[in-house]
């Protein structure tokens, strides 16, 4: 049997963390993107246009990776789930 480490949302696109597997990977997620927002100045004064688009890149890649690499540890996949009145 699989254990998965995500399950997916009630309604709407996504996924929650169901074990400590998935609460860890989370936060390595959320320091990494505090990581490449101090990498790419944009917790100082000094920060440019240049800066905030370099982290909007960095950050579309991270999130492309991270849902890459759990995309096969959540529970019944990842995809858009209707609530009760859109069925």
């Amino acid at each position: 049997m699989k254990k998965y480490w995500f399950k997916q949302k009630q309604t709407g696109y996504g996924f929650v963390p169901a074990t400590w597997e998935g609460w860890t990977s989370t936060v390595i997620t959320l320091v990494l993107i505090i990581i490449i927002g101090r990498v790419n100045n944009l917790f100082t004064a000094t920060m440019t246009g240049d800066d905030v688009f370099q982290f909007l890149v960095d950050l579309v890649i991270l999130v492309v990776l991270f849902i890459i690499f759990i995309r096969n540890r959540v529970e019944g996949g990842v995809k858009w789930q209707k609530n009760e009145q859109e069925k």
